[in-house]
Formats: C-alpha cells, sequence, structure tokens
C-alpha cells in the first residue's frame, strides 16, 4: 500500500488536441502560443471515461481541459463545460473571471479532510481503511487467510462531478479489498477494486455464455460463507490472464517474476512458441495450471512489492482482470452445458476427408455446369 501524499496532487490548465485509447491511453497537448502539440500516456481508463462523455476524440480547435496529475501519472481530465468556446479568461459584470475546473474546487473543499487521518492511493483511488467491525471485515476463506476490508475511497476521476462541499465519511464510497495472510502471519491488502463483497471472485459470463442464464446462475461462484474454499474446483484460469500477467509483470518486475507462469510448459502443452497467436476462444477457455486463489495471491505477493504507482497500477490492473477475461467457470465446458440431454461426444458423427471433398467437388461442379 502507498500512502496519499497532498502535495504531489496538482491541476493543471491544457489545451487538449487528441485522446485515444491506442497504445494503452494517449493525450496530445496543444501549446496555443507556438503551435507545438505533445504527446503523454494516460492510463486507459481515463481516456475511455472522457471519451466516453464527450464522445470526441479529436479536435481540430484545441479545447480548454484541467488535468490532475498525482505526481507524474494524469489520474483525471475534465473539458471546460463550453467545449471549444471555453476560454481561460472571461468577461465578468465587475471584472475578468478566471476558469476554475469543478476539480479544483472540489479539490479544496476536500483537503481538511484528506489531511485527517491515514490515506493511501492507487492512481484511481485516494482511500483509507475503515474501523474494525463485522461488516467489513467478513472472512472469504475458514482460516481468513483471504478477508474482505472495507474502505472509504475518492475516486479521483469522479472530482470533476462532485458538488462543492465539504466531504464526510458518510458521503464517501465504499470499496473492498481483499486482505491475504501468509503462514507466517504477514498480511497484504490488494488495491479497493469491488463496490461489494458479493463481487470479489465473481467472473462475469461472456465467455461461454447460454441462453437462460438467470441472476442466481451469475452468482454460482459466491455461494456459500466461504466463497474462497470452493472457488478452485468453479472457476479456472486462462491463458489471457497468462499472457497478460507475463507482459506487464515482466515490464515491471523483470523477467524472473513471471516465471511462476510456467510459459514454457504451457507452449508444449499446446504445441506453439506463438501463445498470442493461438485462437481467441482457445486462449479464453484453457487452463493453465494455476489455481484461482494461487493467481490472487501472486498477485497479492506483487503488490506488497510495489514500490512505486507505476509498479501497483500494473498488479491492480491484473487483479481486474483475472476477475473477468482472465478466468472461466469450469461447468461451463462440462458435457451437460455443451450437450444435449443423454448426448455426448461419441454420438458426434465422423466423417473422412475424401467424402467432404468429394461433396465439395459436387458442388463445384453443379455451381459451374
Amino acid at each position: 500500500m502507498i500512502r496519499f501524499d497532498l502535495t504531489k496532487l496538482r491541476i493543471e490548465h491544457v489545451y487538449v488536441k487528441t485522446i485515444t485509447q491506442a497504445l494503452g491511453g494517449t493525450i496530445t497537448l496543444a501549446n496555443m502560443e507556438t503551435g507545438e502539440t505533445q504527446r503523454h500516456s494516460v492510463p486507459y481508463a481515463v481516456a475511455r471515461r472522457f471519451i466516453k462523455e464527450h464522445k470526441v476524440q479529436n479536435y481540430i480547435v484545441p479545447v480548454l481541459s484541467a488535468i490532475m496529475y498525482y505526481d507524474d501519472i494524469i489520474v483525471a481530465v475534465e473539458r471546460h463545460h463550453l467545449g471549444n468556446l471555453g476560454m481561460e479568461e472571461e468577461e465578468g459584470l465587475f471584472c475578468k473571471k478566471v476558469w476554475q475546473s469543478v476539480m479544483e474546487r472540489y479539490l479544496e473543499s476536500i483537503q481538511e479532510t484528506l489531511q485527517q487521518g491515514v490515506w493511501f492511493t492507487d492512481a484511481t483511488y485516494v482511500y483509507r481503511i475503515q474501523p474494525e467491525t463485522e461488516l467489513n471485515r467478513v472472512p472469504l476463506s475458514a482460516d481468513k487467510k483471504y478477508m474482505s476490508i472495507g474502505v472509504d475511497a475518492l475516486a479521483f476521476a469522479d472530482f470533476q462531478h462532485k458538488a462543492s462541499v465539504r466531504v464526510d465519511a458518510s458521503k464517501m464510497a465504499t470499496k473492498h479489498c481483499i486482505q491475504y495472510t501468509t503462514e507466517c502471519g504477514r498480511s497484504v491488502i490488494s488495491p479497493p477494486i469491488w463496490s461489494k463483497v458479493s463481487s470479489i471472485g465473481k467472473v462475469g459470463t461472456s465467455v461461454v455464455k447460454q441462453d437462460g442464464d438467470d441472476a442466481a446462475d451469475q452468482a454460482l461462484v459466491l455461494q456459500g460463507e466461504h466463497p474462497f474454499d470452493t472457488i478452485n474446483n468453479t472457476m479456472l484460469v486462462n491463458i489471457n490472464f497468462a499472457l497478460k500477467a507475463a507482459k506487464e509483470l515482466s515490464d515491471t518486475f523483470g523477467y524472473e517474476a513471471i516465471e511462476p507462469l510456467g510459459l514454457d510448459d504451457l507452449m508444449v502443452k499446446m504445441k506453439t512458441v506463438n501463445l498470442p497467436n493461438l485462437e481467441s476462444h482457445i486462449k479464453r477457455t484453457c487452463e493453465i495450471g494455476m489455481t484461482y486463489t494461487h493467481a490472487v495471491a501472486w498477485m497479492l505477493g506483487f503488490v506488497a512489492r510495489s514500490n512505486d504507482l507505476h509498479q501497483l497500477m500494473s498488479v491492480r490492473g491484473l487483479l481486474k482482470y483475472i476477475g473477468a477475461t482472465g478466468s472461466y467457470q469450469k461447468r461451463k465446458l462440462t458435457n451437460a452445458a455443451v450437450f444435449q440431454v443423454n448426448r455426448g461426444i461419441k454420438d458426434l458423427p465422423l466423417l473422412d476427408c475424401s467424402i467432404i471433398a468429394g461433396d465439395r467437388t459436387k458442388d463445384f461442379v453443379a455451381k459451374t455446369a
């Protein structure tokens, strides 16, 4: 966990020329005096939110905007509410008025709150751990190695939509982290990702979705009092996670960090050295031999090793990824889910290649006749 430092948070007024989700998120800023442009990296989520809200990626005339930085990382972008008509200074009734973004006004209103207690950040939220109660300390496993921890969280991206009022704990969003305790008693807490305890470990069914899936079916993973005790029986980690983890972790922690993924054994199993070139459905539904809880514990180990926000952001993205695209429900590939009642793999007809080739020849002759 990385302590939040209010002095590292700053807001600058800039002119945005383009913003795109390509290359993980990039933003181009224009200097209105010299006409020069400069490209900067921006978190993918920040770029996606800006594009989704304003529906525009490229501006012929650069638009006045406010960018919030935490250290050297862009954590939020707010466009002038008048778009291209917005100006830095506007003529008021009695004097010139300098534009102040909603983020600036909101930051002024919560500075006192952020100076009270111990706050942490992951470049997406600024948060503090809630006092220990039964409601915000929920065991996810019977041995209590996995616990759900409640935190008071403020999202940087929401600063531009907040009213300029003083914030107290009752108005903060409650997010949940996973706390993992090792055999030697050392604990590590993940960044806040989940909005409720019931969503921890829950995976969407878009991987192999069937007709008729209902709400109870979607929440199958978390049935029971301690979901992490049985989650390995229902969830499997797929090749998508292995490929993403290999790329992210090798860039931030070095190539030795990805050895537990066993990519060499995976290449032998799949009979290819080009794992990214596999068919998408194979990468979604082929397990890598790592259980779900081991993958989560492995990610939390990198949370403990993270010394800066760039490393923590990579691990946070992987924790979120494993709960979405990086795993799949085991039962979705059982015979009962794939075949009709009382049917199996033996009921599929086998055709000789010569028969298939002969049928194609007949079709070709019929079309050319």
